[in-house]
């Protein structure tokens, strides 16, 4: 099969959905190529499949190959119709001519996929076949050992701009228990000071790491000993994927993360995880993972057992019969 897969962008969600998945692809014989912008070497592709598709340009020729009858998938793993209007890129989701490309540009696909169950759910009221294709780590993550900085009980947290609301659930948790833990830290991913300075985590024992662009290059920088993901239960939340809790057990780290969905499908827990259900928990699994290695280490490994059945290469076929015209 010869498929071109064309990203909306260079971000971490191409990364999910087309650059680790395509190469899974070509070690399974498949001929690939993927690009933010469109070539003619791949004007005879099998499978064209489009990330999001919804600017203008590329909308009109995405309906000329539908018209031309090209196979087309349309690929999905947000919520785009319940992206929240203060979230960096609310205003443009919002917006109707958005939407209605959107939709029009799925309707056109022979096939839609998606990340998640719920989001599924949301897109089969406007396509017929949609199929769901769990996002899926590289295999060489599960023997990376993330090696933590001092004897400092490290505590990690890792957003982007988008996810800083959902911080505030667990910050003044963290920031207490650090306070009360000379022993303890906590180390931010993916934001610098300036915008961690703004929650209830300033002043506290703090490292903030900014973003890093290259996907691997973010997950060699964890060296978390437990890692915190807070999640508020709102509709774009519960469609997502489980990202924070496959990355955390492919590094055999533990997790604390809200009881909602998609980390309550994802999490066993107290066996690979904790879920927090009431906002008194954070700072008490904290506070029994910091004090019981054991625990800590029985969890961490858990979850890496769990994830190699997460893999990129385990995913594989999913894709292959996602993407077979």
């Amino acid at each position: 099969m010869r498929v071109f897969g064309w990203q909306a962008d260079t971000a971490g969600c191409a990364w999910w959905r087309i650059l680790e998945p395509f190469k899974e692809l070509a070690a399974r014989g498949h001929q690939v190529g993927h690009s933010p912008t469109y070539s003619a070497d791949w004007d005879d592709a099998d499978t064209i499949l489009g990330q999001r598709t919804c600017m203008p340009a590329p909308t009109g020729r995405w309906q000329q190959w539908a018209r031309a009858g090209r196979h087309l998938v349309y690929d999905l793993d947000d919520d785009l119709f319940s992206v929240e209007l203060t979230a960096p890129n609310g205003g443009f989701f919002a917006r109707s001519d958005v939407r209605e490309r959107i939709l029009r540009n799925a309707a056109a696909a022979a096939r839609v996929t998606v990340c998640s169950e719920r989001l599924a759910e949301v897109m089969s009221r406007h396509h017929a076949d949609v199929q769901v294709v769990p996002n899926g780590v590289p295999a060489e993550l599960l023997n990376w050992t993330p090696t933590p900085r001092g004897d400092r009980f490290t505590i990690g947290w890792a957003g982007t701009p988008s996810t800083l609301p959902e911080l505030a659930l667990a910050a003044r948790p963290m920031r207490r228990f650090v306070d009360r833990n000379p022993e303890a830290e906590l180390h931010t991913l993916g934001l610098d000071q300036r915008a961690i300075g703004r929650t209830p985590l300033r002043g506290a024992r703090l490292r903030c790491t900014p973003a890093i662009a290259d996907p691997l290059g973010y997950l060699a920088a964890v060296d978390f000993h437990v890692w915190v993901a807070p999640y508020r239960s709102t509709p774009f939340n519960r469609a997502k994927a489980p990202t924070k809790a496959l990355e955390a057990a492919a590094l055999g780290v533990p997790i604390i993360a809200s009881d909602i969905e998609p980390y309550r499908r994802h999490i066993e827990h107290g066996v690979t995880g904790l879920l927090v259900r009431q906002d008194h928990e954070w700072e008490a699994y904290l506070r029994l993972l910091a004090t019981d290695e054991d625990l800590r280490l029985s969890m961490g490994e858990a979850a890496r057992k769990q994830a190699r059945q997460h893999t990129t290469a385990a995913i594989a076929p999913l894709w292959e019969k996602a993407l077979t015209p």
